[in-house]
């Protein structure tokens, strides 16, 4: 448990950051939107109860004159000028007004007076398009105007009856032009703040995350000075193993026996030492690579060669489709680890009598390296956790095949680290497809 905690890779930190800092913008995006929301909406329903109350005014004062323009009738479409375009209208027939309708009235402004059925009478102030009477329609907001209708009532013996109708419009410019000032500064100021939001995270992200760092930091130091401490001592235990298998004259065979387990287990743990040591140089990217320019059909041909005799023993066809002139810049002692790692995973999960093929493509600025086997194959499921660390396919499938789950980590850790990845396309008992992509030279 130790060991894997150890090798917490820096992407995996890297990760958990971005994470962390994108949730935290993502709430601060979102409270942000819906409070420039709520005072856009609030703003804009102020803006049209003052443009009600400013042209309810105006329609109370126009009203008092509606039983005098009742005897001026006008056909709207005649009416093309944007100021005055009537007759003088007078100001208050009744005089019980203390301000004139004239005086409230703004040149972006229009009057219009309806009789009781609903005819166009007159108007007065700015033209704009003829738009029909809807007296149930109080207010109302037109492309190029917002209208306000008042129903004027005279009393007759006790009734109420309607006497005409008073409509009053007024243009939408300076409304509009409001709105969009308040748009640019709630968009502006939306980005500042996200902006210094981000900022802000970022920090608060790193100081949060600072003890995690830390604490990764002192593993990721044990893992090495571990790893280090634990070879040496390996190394004399299989040495010491070694010279009594080799004179085992006067040993019984279940001695024989023990010792071979001791061996296998030692070997093993020396592998998963060296493993871990590898890993944690490489997450911690404490590795001096020695770039060079290398061949890639060479590093597989050389690797076929090494593995066709473990798989004759297992009548396992090896092909190849091989292109030469094909090189990359990378670590000679990393790249072949690569590909062998992919190739020893096809030789363990290919069953006897199966094929591995090797083939190469070029693509653009890159080369596909592709290992193609008859074997297993992995679920769909699992595929995302091929490269995981410590992971191995279903146990009971997998029996009697030895590993530890770190090749295929290894394998995409070190294309990584050469600018490449590697993917993986596979069916259950039909075989799988591993592809390495790296940058050409």
């Amino acid at each position: 448990m130790l060991a894997k905690q150890s090798i917490a890779s820096k992407h995996q930190y890297s990760r958990l950051r971005w994470r962390l800092l994108l949730s935290y913008l993502a709430v601060m995006l979102a409270t942000f939107g819906i409070s420039g929301l709520a005072i856009y909406g609030l703003f804009l329903k102020s803006l049209y109860h003052e443009m009600d109350e400013r042209l309810g005014g105006l329609a109370d004062g126009a009203a008092h004159n509606l039983v005098d323009v009742q005897k001026r009738s006008i056909d709207p479409t005649q009416i093309v000028t944007k100021t005055e375009p009537l007759p003088t209208i007078p100001i208050d027939s009744d005089g019980d007004l203390d301000i004139s309708w004239q005086s409230m009235k703004l040149p972006r402004q229009r009057i219009e007076w309806f009789d009781e059925h609903r005819q166009f009478l007159t108007a007065s102030g700015r033209n704009f398009d003829f738009v029909p009477l809807q007296p149930d329609l109080v207010s109302a907001h037109h492309p190029q105007f917002y209208s306000l209708t008042r129903t004027v009532f005279k009393n007759i013996n006790g009734k109420k009856i309607v006497q005409g109708y008073v409509r009053v419009n007024e243009s939408v410019e300076v409304l509009e032009a409001e709105l969009s000032d308040l748009r640019w500064i709630l968009g502006l100021g939306g980005l500042v703040g996200l902006g210094l939001t981000g900022l802000g995270g970022i920090w608060l992200t790193q100081q949060s995350l600072q003890p995690i760092q830390n604490n990764l930091d002192q593993l990721q130091q044990f893992t090495v000075d571990a790893s280090h401490e634990l070879r040496s001592p390996l190394t004399a235990v299989k040495i010491s193993v070694d010279v009594l298998r080799s004179n085992t004259a006067g040993l019984l065979p279940a001695d024989r026996h023990r010792l071979e387990v001791i061996s296998k287990g030692i070997e093993q743990i020396r592998y998963l030492v060296e493993d871990l040591l590898l890993l944690t140089r490489m997450d911690g990217q404490l590795i001096a690579h020695e770039w060079r320019l290398i061949a890639v059909d060479e590093v597989l041909e050389d690797l076929l060669d090494l593995l066709a005799s473990q798989a004759q023993e297992k009548q396992i066809t090896l092909k190849s489709n091989l292109m030469s002139y094909i090189n990359v810049n990378g670590d000679n002692t990393q790249l072949p680890r690569l590909f062998r790692n992919l190739l020893d995973n096809a030789l363990k999960y290919t069953p006897d009598g199966g094929t591995i093929t090797v083939t190469m493509q070029r693509a653009k600025g890159a080369v596909n390296v592709s290992i193609i086997d008859t074997g297993m194959g992995i679920a769909g499921a699992n595929l995302p956790r091929v490269f995981d660390r410590f992971w191995r396919a279903d146990v009971e499938r997998t029996s009697g095949r030895s590993g530890l789950g770190l090749g295929l980590a290894i394998a995409q850790s070190i294309a990584r680290s050469h600018q490449g990845e590697i993917t993986v396309d596979s069916q259950l008992n039909q075989g799988s497809c591993f592809q390495v992509k790296l940058p050409l030279a």
